[in-house]
């Protein structure tokens, strides 16, 4: 049988920190909690993918007490190594793989709308493909899943570019891997990402996410730039 983790990458929270590309219209503790229910949908979803080793690689390294709150039981805690996210990114799957693991899925907290049923997509997808990317609106990806180690992945990639997922192309046809894409999704970092997705019948948010929408819905919309 396959040994399979689902990687999670998350910052803590903090009021002017947080999603700050959407303040304004959105206050800095507005931003936070926006966060925060992004967040917990990511969490929420990966609880559901059975059959599937958990881990959350978090920053900074003092917020361990606030994802032990917030993660279901059975989601191991781990601190992000590296000075980027383009290195963290990295390590979070060279340690899964040096860990044993067969196949992997990384994903980030930016996609609110992601559901178990993605991710149990993504790991199937891995019997036929080496790779599966989840192309972002920005030109990121919210999804990405391997199975066997690709330690050059990420050579020259600047994250928070709209180079990313064309580098990371590049890198993994020299590696000779082979991909499958899935659909395009709304990454959420700004104001106008949120109202999009919103908008989206094929992307609907989680829970949390929802709820926070529709609390600040009752309180009239932020004003606009």
């Amino acid at each position: 049988m396959q040994k399979q983790a689902l990687l999670i990458l998350a910052k803590e929270p903090r009021p002017g920190k947080a999603k700050t590309r959407m303040t304004p219209p959105l206050t800095p503790d507005q931003a936070a909690a926006l966060s925060s229910a992004f967040i917990a949908d990511t969490l929420a979803a990966a609880s559901q993918a059975k059959g599937t080793d958990i881990h959350l690689f978090y920053t900074p390294r003092e917020s361990y007490s606030f994802f032990r709150e917030l993660a279901p039981e059975g989601i191991a805690l781990i601190p992000q190594q590296g000075t980027d996210l383009r290195e963290r990114c990295a390590h979070s799957v060279s340690f899964a793989f040096e860990k044993g693991y067969d196949r992997i899925v990384q994903i980030g907290t930016d996609t609110p709308q992601i559901r178990a049923v993605h991710i149990r997509k993504a790991f199937a997808v891995l019997k036929d493909y080496d790779m599966t990317l989840g192309p972002a609106n920005d030109g990121g990806y919210y999804l990405l899943a391997l199975r066997r180690p690709a330690p050059s992945l990420y050579d020259g990639v600047e994250m928070g570019t709209e180079r990313v997922l064309p580098k990371m192309l590049d890198n993994a046809r020299n590696m000779g891997l082979s991909i499958r894409f899935m659909p395009e999704w709304i990454d959420a970092d700004t104001f106008e990402d949120l109202l999009d997705l919103q908008r989206d019948p094929q992307q609907i948010p989680g829970r949390s996410t929802r709820g926070f929408l529709a609390a600040l819905d009752r309180k009239g919309p932020p004003p606009r730039r």
